[in-house]
């Protein structure tokens, strides 16, 4: 078991993570963490890829769980875009709270998609806190004088973990359809560009739209794999966009194939015409 760390080493590591913090508040960060045996690596950089970092929190705590990607603030809620959401391993998300609280830095951590979960479950327990107050504990007589009733009815160890089971499984499917929901409003937001490219012939354009059918069609059955395809067609229409290559003509369009025939065309006068005057001469 690791060492726990003294109460100057807390305040060292809180101090450390409150400026990485401040640097995401800033800008949207590259990051990435991973749960250890004994504790929890959180490391960030604006150049370094999402690999390079993963090696690098892997070699502080070891272990092979985790999370890499994207993390921005909102508020005080820390967002984890994950590059795969399926693998990032359920108790991550507490153990790293739990980890932040200790350094005295105070934050909910959320996977994107989750953010206004997270804020209507804050509000919920907020207007549930002071009616629970209220509430006197009216069977506490009852219980107390039937303890054999109680002890029948409180759940098994099987039912406890099937009740688990259960809680997970469905907070996994939340996931999937939050991460679906937040891919949908990026794609929807591409329609315009995506319109363009459809019309348009060339080899970027039959990229474009080539990405675009496979995440149409995947991100119903497979948002593991829609997730990937998005990251692709992002950084595609971005590069287009970056080359002046997204617009109706295309880069192999209309205009550039006359400009190529006329070319040859010219070519083949003038060899014609080097031909004519060497006979005349």
């Amino acid at each position: 078991m690791a060492k726990k760390p003294s109460p100057a080493e807390l305040k060292k590591q809180g101090e450390e993570l409150s400026k990485q913090i401040a640097d995401i508040r800033k800008k949207d960060l590259n990051f990435a963490m991973i749960m250890g045996k004994d504790a929890l690596a959180f490391v960030t950089d604006r150049k370094k890829n999402t690999d390079i970092l993963w090696r690098q929190a892997k070699g502080e705590v070891g272990g092979s769980k985790g999370a890499k990607g994207v993390v921005s603030m909102r508020g005080k809620m820390l967002v984890l875009d994950a590059d795969d959401p399926s693998s990032v391993p359920g108790p991550m998300l507490k153990a790293a709270k739990k980890y932040f609280s200790e350094r005295g830095v105070a934050l909910r951590i959320v996977l994107k998609g989750e953010e206004e979960a997270e804020a209507d479950e804050d509000e919920a327990d907020a207007k549930a806190a002071p009616e629970k107050a209220k509430k006197p504990d009216a069977k506490a007589d009852e219980q107390a004088a039937k303890p054999a009733k109680a002890a029948a009815d409180a759940p098994s160890g099987d039912d406890k973990k099937a009740d688990a089971k259960a809680e997970d499984g469905g907070g996994q499917d939340d996931r999937t359809d939050a991460l679906r929901e937040s891919l949908m409003q990026d794609f929807n937001a591409m329609k315009p560009d995506l319109d363009v490219s459809a019309k348009a012939d060339g080899g970027v354009h039959k990229k474009i739209n080539g990405l675009a059918r496979v995440f149409t069609d995947t991100i119903q059955t497979d948002v593991k794999k829609a997730h990937s395809v998005m990251g692709l067609l992002q950084t595609t229409l971005k590069t287009a966009k970056d080359k002046g290559q997204l617009d109706a003509k295309g880069e192999g369009g209309p205009n550039l194939a006359a400009s190529s025939a006329r070319r040859k065309k010219l070519a083949a006068l003038e060899r014609g015409v080097d031909k004519l005057l060497e006979r005349l001469g």
